[in-house]
């Protein structure tokens, strides 16, 4: 009886735990980002976002059959369909890449012409979670992280232009500015 409780529980909470894989919806804090808990969390409709981020200074979620509108500055990010998260600050977006030492954002930006429109990625960072988001250059690594001496060298040494600081590792399976951080605070990569 006891085993068949055990197995109940395990699979509910494995269960609980895939949810979210394949939903969408808003982050009302950083605390929340974190533990990966959703309001308004709900099934992907097919071919459709049950969250839009417009222009407007507003965010939509479609939550059984019911939008809600959020002011961008009350909420802290959200999920897409896609999987993406985002997090939302001084009303725009931007695409996390890792939740990792240092959060790592892109954002694509439209730099295109009358008569195309191209986009290019910019990349950006935060110290943590919920700290000021930076344009990911050396200025403002050695800026944010000026009481890292060794941290702050090691950019000098291993990044030549700000381009190569989104420089991913295959061997290590992250952002080579993320395993150069953790080495400069002693954590193993």
């Amino acid at each position: 009886m006891i085993n068949m409780i055990l197995f109940f529980t395990l699979l509910m909470v494995s269960l609980g735990a895939t949810a979210q894989t394949d939903s969408s919806g808003v982050y009302m804090c950083a605390s929340d980002f974190q533990r990966h808990k959703l309001t308004l969390a709900c099934a992907c409709p097919r071919n459709k976002t049950s969250v839009k981020f417009r222009e407007r200074p507003f965010v939509t979620v479609l939550h059984n059959g019911q939008k809600y509108k959020y002011r961008k500055q009350d909420l802290f990010g959200y999920k897409d369909c896609s999987g993406s998260e985002y997090r939302i600050f001084q009303n725009e977006k931007y695409e996390v890449l890792t939740r990792d030492s240092i959060i790592l954002y892109k954002v694509y930006e439209d730099v295109g012409f009358s008569d195309m429109i191209l986009y290019e990625s910019s990349y950006f960072f935060s110290e943590k979670v919920d700290s000021p988001i930076y344009p990911l250059t050396r200025h403002y690594l050695n800026w944010v992280f000026r009481e890292n001496l060794e941290f702050v060298k090691g950019i000098h040494v291993n990044f030549r232009r700000d381009a190569d600081l989104i420089g991913y590792e295959m061997k290590t399976n992250q952002y080579k500015l993320i395993s150069l951080y953790r080495q400069a605070i002693g954590l193993v990569p």
